[in-house]
């Protein structure tokens, strides 16, 4: 078991994913925007941050760039609903160390694969794999 802090200011998602990640026998703490999840992370130490990249105040790229230097964070999952973001791509992800990024809307087992491979990867990648 595994405790997740899960940020996404649609409650519906919320709701839908705490489910999902409840049936995987996880622990899930909600924020609804980047401000909300810097206070609970002051607070709080969690296994995992998943994290939707659209949202008011404080974005999750924003809380992504935000987080990426801290010493002993946790791996991060992004999550969207936008195909292309003009911020944010699989070479800006692998760069700030995201473990994965989950299209909306996703299922159950993708998002519990996705789970599985940042849990088992606790070291983020700080750099593009080559292409060699």
């Amino acid at each position: 078991m595994a405790t997740i802090l899960l940020i996404d200011d649609n409650e519906d998602i919320c709701d839908l994913l705490r489910v999902y990640l409840s049936e995987d026998n996880h622990g899930v703490t909600v924020a609804h925007d980047g401000v909300e999840a810097l206070a609970v992370l002051k607070e709080n130490r969690f296994d995992l941050i998943i994290t939707d990249l659209v949202m008011p105040n404080k974005n999750g790229i924003a809380l992504i760039t935000e987080l990426v230097n801290q010493p002993h964070r946790p791996p991060i999952i992004a999550m969207s609903g936008v195909l292309k973001h003009p911020d944010f791509d699989s070479v800006s992800a692998v760069t700030l160390g995201v473990s994965d990024i989950l299209l909306k809307p996703f299922d159950q087992l993708t998002l519990a694969n996705a789970v599985i491979k940042a849990l088992n990867c606790p070291t983020p990648l700080r750099h593009a794999p080559s292409d060699s």
